[in-house]
């Protein structure tokens, strides 16, 4: 795989997560209930209710915990599958989208 095709494929899997990381997002009013929701809000209202907030935070509510679920499966989708590479492309993945979150939030 060449390089570009890797900064590519993280610039793409980095957008994807802030893409269900948007859709999934909601604000919690004074009253305990959900308000200000996205599209897929009960995705991640009830999962953090139902397996609590640290199992959720890779699925849907912190990005740079994200990229250890959503990175893996769209490396071995789009990629050539070099298990030699994936660590890194993880963890490059997840430093990308924490310091990209300091921008979005």
């Amino acid at each position: 795989m060449w390089n570009i095709d890797i900064l590519l494929l993280l610039i793409a899997n980095s957008l994807y997560i802030f893409g269900i990381y948007t859709a999934t997002d909601y604000r919690i009013d004074t009253e305990g209930r959900p308000c200000d929701k996205m599209a897929l809000w009960w995705l991640s209202y009830y999962t953090e209710r139902a397996i609590g907030p640290w199992w959720s935070k890779p699925l849907f509510l912190c990005p740079a915990c994200m990229a250890s679920v959503h990175g893996t499966y769209f490396y071995f989708i789009f990629s050539e599958k070099n298990i030699l590479i994936y660590p890194f492309y993880v963890v490059i993945l997840a430093g990308l989208n924490s310091f990209a979150q300091r921008y979005h939030d």
